[in-house]
């Protein structure tokens, strides 16, 4: 299955905030980007690919400013996972991460696949 999603707006290190009483959330810039990887996925007529898998990303990112890779996959393995692409981001077997060149907007590619 392959997908064109938005460009993640945080990092993985920036998805949850903290309330006063201690309790963690959902950043909303985070939810509305998990609820935009659920739209692709239904877009892409996709369906849910049980077990283990491998997972192809083409980061272009908005801008050309340093990034590291392994945020932006967090980002996108935890939306892919509530979108119901995959079962848990702990089924990824592979994954191959690629950066191009920047785009403005910035966009994600992924390819997912059932692991033979």
């Amino acid at each position: 299955m392959r997908m064109e999603l938005p460009y993640p707006p945080a990092s993985g290190n920036h998805q949850h905030g903290m309330r006063r009483d201690g309790k963690r959330y959902t950043l909303p810039v985070i939810a509305e980007y998990r609820s935009s990887v659920y739209m692709a996925f239904l877009a892409a007529r996709g369906v849910r690919v049980h077990g283990a898998v491998r997972v192809t990303m083409d980061l272009y990112p908005p801008d050309a400013r340093r990034r590291d890779s392994d945020n932006v996959e967090k980002v996108v393995f935890d939306a892919l996972t509530r979108a119901g692409t995959i079962d848990d981001d702990s089924c990824i077997r592979t994954h191959t991460t690629t950066w191009c060149k920047p785009m403005r907007g910035g966009r994600v590619v992924v390819v997912v696949e059932v692991c033979t």
